[in-house]
């Protein structure tokens, strides 16, 4: 399956707005049900899910633990629903989310990882999204 196929982008925004939220809810379904790849297992919870969790002030093992029993579609989605604040901020959260990678710290990472998958040569990609989206073959 091409890896476009098998997460969605992180720029798919959920219901309540935020985005990443939809990936991050697949990653955690396709680990319940033992259909997560090695590469995102090793991820999982770290990186975007735990700047998330973070914004949301919900740990992310609530979350893993909110979506192991969710059996249909219906069922995850009340579940991440009940752990969603009144108020997600979405505005604030994806601001950040598309940034992440442009400056300090996170433009470090964002260089070591295009070097680790042989893009550094793509002065194209400018955010940690972008990486994702050639990564996954989205964007070319």
């Amino acid at each position: 399956m091409p890896l476009s196929e098998y997460l969605p982008s992180p720029y798919v925004p959920h219901r309540s707005g935020l985005m990443h939220l939809p990936r991050m809810v697949e990653k955690i379904r396709r680990h319940w049900a033992g259909e997560l790849s090695a590469d995102y297992c090793r991820t999982l919870g770290r990186g975007f899910d735990d700047l998330l969790c973070r914004h949301l002030d919900v740990p992310f093992d609530t979350f893993l633990n909110a979506l192991e029993s969710s059996a249909t579609a219906t069922d995850l989605e009340r579940a991440v629903g009940r752990l969603l604040p009144e108020d997600p901020r979405a505005a604030v959260w994806n601001r950040m989310l598309v940034q992440r990678g442009l400056t300090g710290y996170s433009l470090e990472r964002l260089n070591i990882r295009k070097r680790e998958l042989g893009l550094s040569h793509r002065h194209d990609i400018l955010t940690m999204c972008d990486l994702i989206e050639v990564n996954e073959g989205r964007l070319d």
